[in-house]
């Protein structure tokens, strides 16, 4: 990149100029921009796009009219679309800028024999074919007037290695015609036909030069398969394979330029992989690592650009982070080598997001919302598989112990609200208690639960003793005996121990069968009036229960 300035050479990548020091960015802009007009142009001759190549090469070239390369290339194409006058002018062009452009020197002294040669190459096909059909002729006349000679059957093998696209089998055999042959006439004519041999080559070359100058690397190639099939004469096969080893290289040029234009951020990663994929296809017996070398370079390129993406939208936005996370995993397993990138971010969204989660659970259990401390619980293994062990662990116990704080500050609340609840319900809230992990609180909730019950009980207790003569002759009101019946065990567990003791034990028994015998559960009431009598024969309760079983069927 030449300064406009001193006139210095300075390196593409410089922001000023290293002897003037003048400020150099927009120029090396203008020389990037320049430069991706010229690769698109090289794209569009490859595939026989001259009109477009035209166009871009002229876009490069009002960014930078020094830029030689596209002053060559651009004469090359107007070569090839037989615009003479301009090709020349072109060419012209690059020498005034750099006199020593060895292509623009060559191409100058051989355009007048190009254009001399053009019509000729097309007239030749023809002109072959009827060249082998006077040999051919010749031959059988010969053939017909001389005697057999060892000879023709080398020439007949000459003709058909060469029918059959072997042309150094050719060669090979009219070379002993002509060292074996007798007759000179027909040794002459295998000399002609060996020269034939050697100009189809010739030309068959210089096409593909032309080509190749146009930048036409398909037709090109097509061109050098077919004369390689036709197994050419030595001399040419070794040109053919350093025509071919230019073409790859200037290939691969090409694919290094687009692959620079997409690091500069001027093209985008498709451009490159097109051209790499064409140079898979036109050079698929590469047995060198450049492909995978350019693949890895593009997807190394694709994942720092996703890498600092990502990088610049957490920035601005914060968006998810556990959404963050499963994208920063995807460009890594997509992109292995932008791990490297992503690993300060992928620590600070795991920091954030536990910093968020221990603040959205504090605030949940300062508002008092049970139901989301649970959940949040349940979800703790989401986001804590992304930190330490001991890390995880050491908040999952602090959560586990702030969520049972939790339950029994809700429990013991609820069992001070409670009044009169039905054994059930008080046998679940003493469930619910041996369940605290809290220890104070397991005792204070357990100590509330029994005096529930124990005044549950005494409850019951006043309500049938009320109804003492009516149970003893077994016609208590239905509701008092539903509740006696329901309750016998739970009363005899929960009442104090001094009324049980006090004959409360007997009464409670004999309530409880004359209960059943009201309600119909015969059975039930005969074991429990045959309780009374059996285990307190002596008390006067025991005769009201013979009476009552004498009433049961």
């Amino acid at each position: 990149m030449k300064c406009p300035y001193c006139s210095a050479e300075n390196l593409e990548n410089r922001d000023s100029c290293y002897h003037c020091g003048k400020d150099l960015a927009m120029l090396r802009v203008i020389v990037n921009r320049a430069r991706h007009h010229y690769n698109l142009a090289l794209e569009h001759a490859e595939r026989q796009r001259y009109h477009e190549a035209i166009t871009e090469l002229n876009s490069a070239l009002e960014l930078d009219r020094n830029f030689i390369n596209s002053h060559v290339v651009l004469g090359t194409i107007y070569a090839k679309m037989d615009e003479h006058d301009k090709a020349r002018e072109c060419w012209k062009n690059a020498l005034a800028l750099d006199p020593s452009i060895h292509k623009a020197h060559t191409y100058l002294e051989k355009l007048d024999l190009v254009v001399e040669v053009r019509p000729w190459v097309q007239r030749l096909r023809g002109m072959v074919a009827i060249a082998a059909l006077i040999v051919i002729a010749m031959i059988g006349v010969i053939g017909y007037f001389i005697l057999p000679d060892p000879a023709l059957d080398n020439f007949d093998a000459a003709v058909a290695a060469y029918e059959q696209g072997n042309y150094q089998g050719a060669i090979d055999q009219l070379k002993t015609v002509k060292s074996t042959f007798r007759h000179r006439y027909l040794a002459s004519i295998a000399q002609d036909y060996e020269q034939l041999i050697n100009k189809e080559c010739r030309l068959a070359m210089i096409h593909i030069h032309q080509l190749l100058d146009s930048s036409e690397f398909q037709a090109a190639a097509e061109q050098i398969n077919t004369l390689s099939k036709r197994h050419p004469p030595k001399r040419y096969a070794a040109q053919l394979q350093e025509v071919r080893d230019s073409a790859r290289r200037r290939k691969q040029e090409l694919v290094v330029a687009s692959l620079h234009a997409m690091r500069e951020d001027i093209a985008t990663s498709s451009s490159a992989i097109t051209e790499l994929d064409d140079y898979e296809r036109l050079f698929s017996d590469d047995g060198t690592t450049f492909t995978q070398q350019i693949r890895a370079e593009i997807i190394s390129i694709e994942g720092e650009r996703a890498a600092r993406s990502l990088i610049a939208q957490y920035e601005v936005n914060r968006p998810d982070p556990f959404a963050t996370l499963q994208r920063i995993e995807q460009i890594q397993r997509d992109h292995p080598p932008s791990a490297e990138l992503l690993k300060d971010l992928r620590a600070q969204v795991i920091d954030d997001m536990h910093a968020d989660k221990l603040l959205e659970f504090q605030l949940a259990l300062e508002n008092q919302m049970p139901e989301r401390v649970e959940e949040l619980f349940q979800q703790r293994e989401e986001w804590m598989q992304y930190l330490p062990e001991e890390t995880a662990r050491d908040i999952t116990q602090n959560w586990q112990a702030s969520l049972g704080r939790m339950k029994g500050d809700e429990l013991l609340k609820k069992l001070d609200t409670i009044t009169a609840q039905g054994a059930h319900t008080l046998d679940t809230l003493a469930k619910e208690a041996e369940m605290i992990i809290v220890p104070d609180q397991k005792k204070a909730a357990l100590k509330k639960i029994d005096a529930l019950k124990n005044k549950f009980a005494e409850e019951i207790w006043q309500h049938a003793l009320k109804q003492d003569y009516r149970f003893q002759i077994g016609s208590p009101p239905e509701d008092i005996a539903r509740l006696v019946a329901d309750n016998f065990e739970f009363v005899m567990q929960n009442l104090d121990k001094n009324t049980l003791r006090w004959g409360g034990d007997y009464k409670l028994t004999l309530y409880a069968g004359s209960a059943n015998l009201r309600l119909g559960n015969q059975e039930e009431a005969r074991k429990l009036l045959q309780r009374v009598v059996d285990k307190w024969p002596d008390k006067v309760y025991a005769k009201f229960a013979r009476n009552l079983l004498g009433k049961i069927n």
